[in-house]
């Protein structure tokens, strides 16, 4: 796993092999990564695969929202917004989800629907076939910009891992 950030040191964690890109006001520890899959899996397109986000709030909100995307490209800082929303075009994107931190639902953006809990499995898309046998990035935003008591480090994360999509 690799970490990069705004004001953060590089560490490398080998044994996912999920990269994080972090902006963050202080150096933090506690990172959010996408643990499954894993970098290099091949994902046929219309295929439903497992899916894992390690992540958290920093400050015991009562959840936090995470977005996925699928991107042709490696995702930096610069393809985000300060709130961790992408700034260009995704192949896909695959939701908005909430990862429940002490136990408790949440009213959504409109009607107080509830936003779904980060799912155990992703269906690739189907693209067109010009990216069969191409990587893909699995990109998953964390933002920590709200609700956090002023000591606690502020920003968000972008984590990716690189998937084959396709082929043999």
């Amino acid at each position: 796993m690799k970490v990069f950030g705004l004001l953060t040191a590089l560490q490398v964690l080998g044994a996912v092999g999920a990269a994080v890109v972090q902006q963050r006001d202080e150096r933090d520890d506690f990172i959010n990564a996408i643990t499954q899959p894993t970098t290099g899996t091949t994902i046929q397109p219309g295929e439903t695969f497992p899916f894992h986000y390690a992540g958290g709030s920093r400050c015991h909100l009562l959840y936090t929202a995470v977005n996925i995307w699928l991107l042709d490209h490696q995702p930096a800082l610069s393809d985000f917004n300060s709130s961790g929303s992408l700034l260009g075009p995704s192949l896909s994107y695959l939701g908005k989800y909430v990862t429940i931190n002490i136990g408790c639902m949440i009213a959504g953006e409109q009607n107080f629907t509830p936003i779904p809990t980060i799912p155990n499995n992703l269906t690739m898309p189907i693209l067109e076939e010009t990216y069969l046998g191409a990587s893909v990035f699995l990109t998953a935003t964390q933002s920590e910009n709200g609700g956090c008591p002023v000591y606690y480090p502020t920003g968000f994360d972008v984590s990716f891992v690189e998937l084959q999509y396709g082929g043999e």
